[in-house]
């Protein structure tokens, strides 16, 4: 559970006698390392991370003071998290975590240049996890949506990729939603996507090739032909019967594959409605948003005329007392 709550502290972290870096003391002791330095630098501090809390936190407190090679430094740290053992991947996200709880109002640049890498490492990470290591990293996502670290479309992002192992979610502008991830794997197409399934379907000619195949198919003609009347010569019979069973089989297979595209579109219906609802819910929270957004803008008009009238009111004591 290292890491978990950042250092408001947590009842299930191992037993430690080490006390918290003091901030200033790393800072002070901070070098400033120039290009290539700054590579090495960092990446030998990720390959000493260990699972203390001193560890994590002292290298979270360095990343923040070299804030300004964020994009560096959120470089190295998705090219050595895909490239540690799997062993060491949860390590990378208690580290982020940290960063991300303690640097968000002092190095915003650093916390959104690590967020976008992180959702390149966290399939990654995901696909290869145990159970046990996807429910804490599930605990972690659970705590940035709990303090607002991350917004909200971003953390059911991320819970699509846990519930998916690893898979991509379906949507990824906007983030599908869980339901919708569940709608994909009670379809029985868990590594589907809306994206991939809409350009399947949109390129399959199944109708227009059983069409074609009933109309050009010279069995079935024959056997139509026949329909109405008999058998003129019975020596023909068994060629009639032999037109007859490949034009069953030829008409069988056409109904399975327009059964089949059937199912497939109707389960494009169900990931439709699922992006549909989506998108309602989405719509429901900006309006929510720019509603607040009002208030506190009223709000905000209101301060400032009352402002406005004091300072109106001292301008005219001063001048009265200029007189």
């Amino acid at each position: 559970e290292l890491g978990l709550l950042g250092r408001e502290g947590i009842a299930t972290c191992p037993a430690s006698s080490m006390a918290w870096p003091d901030d200033e003391q790393v800072l002070a002791n901070a070098t400033a390392p120039q290009g290539e330095d700054f590579v090495d630098s960092f990446t030998s501090k990720l390959q000493a991370l260990n699972e203390t809390q001193q560890s994590i936190n002292t290298l979270s407190l360095w990343l923040r003071y070299h804030g300004k090679r964020s994009e560096q430094a959120a470089e190295i740290w998705a090219a050595e998290a895909l490239k540690a053992p799997v062993a060491r991947h949860l390590l990378f996200i208690y580290l982020l975590n940290d960063v991300l709880q303690t640097s968000r109002k002092k190095a915003p640049q650093l916390c959104q240049q690590l967020g976008m890498k992180m959702e390149q490492v966290l399939p990654r990470i995901v696909e290869t996890a145990t159970p046990q290591v996807r429910d804490k990293i599930g605990r972690v996502v659970n705590v940035w949506d709990e303090r607002g670290v991350l917004l909200k479309p971003d953390v059911v992002r991320l819970r699509n990729i846990l519930a998916l192992g690893g898979g991509k979610p379906a949507m990824s502008t906007p983030a599908m939603p869980a339901a919708a991830a569940a709608a994909l794997r009670s379809t029985g197409s868990e590594a589907a996507s809306l994206s991939s399934c809409l350009e399947s379907l949109q390129s399959s000619d199944v109708l227009d090739r059983t069409i074609t195949s009933t109309q050009t198919d010279g069995n079935l003609a024959q056997v139509l032909l026949l329909k109405d009347g008999p058998v003129d010569d019975p020596s023909q019979l068994s060629i009639a019967l032999g037109r007859a069973d490949a034009a069953f089989e030829q008409v069988q297979g056409n109904n399975d594959a327009l059964r089949a595209e059937l199912e497939d579109r109707k389960r494009l219906i169900v990931l439709l409605c699922t992006a549909v609802e989506q998108q309602e819910v989405v719509c429901a929270e900006i309006a929510a948003a720019i509603k607040q957004g009002e208030g506190t803008l009223s709000r905000v008009v209101d301060t400032r005329s009352r402002l406005d009238n004091m300072q109106n009111e001292l301008d005219a004591i001063a001048g009265m007392a200029a007189d």
